[in-house]
């Protein structure tokens, strides 16, 4: 999406409370950037698909680091702590707050055989935030007959 909208009072909504009370600020903050990542690597017009999948190179360290603040941590803080583990459990505040939806596929490690399950997001909704023109966009095509061969 080229940009998301919201209700002026996204701060007072069931989930976002929730996750204030959580997680506190950071929680907050951390929400408002998911959504800004999830709307900006969802696509566009009739490229958008809802779902992101937390695989190379959108992996969860990259999330993290996406969402996710440091300030107030020391360097050999940071140099012990994991962004994964700290990802998911305010990845697991939002979904318990209805923000958002967690999912798996089943996939495999980049190079091997490797069973390996990769976690998909998908915000609650979506289609409340979807901008105007990505909106016509979809419906447009949803109206379109299928190609005849």
């Amino acid at each position: 999406m080229l940009w998301f909208k919201h209700a002026h009072d996204l701060r007072n909504s069931p989930a976002m409370k929730y996750i204030q009370r959580e997680l506190s600020d950071e929680g907050f903050a951390a929400a408002i950037r998911l959504i800004e990542v999830l709307t900006y690597r969802c696509g566009i017009g009739t490229r958008f698909n809802p779902v992101l999948t937390l695989a190379v190179p959108t992996t969860k360290t990259w999330l993290a680091r996406e969402i996710l603040t440091y300030s107030e941590m020391s360097e050999d803080d940071i140099a012990h702590y994991s962004l994964e583990k700290h990802l998911d459990s305010f990845l697991k505040t939002f979904e318990t707050a209805g923000l958002i939806e967690l999912g798996e596929l089943d996939g495999t490690i980049v190079g091997t055989n490797t069973p390996h399950k990769v976690t998909t997001i998908k915000l609650v909704e979506f289609e409340e935030f979807m901008d105007v023109w990505t909106a016509r966009k979809r419906k447009d095509a949803q109206r379109e007959p299928p190609p005849t061969a």
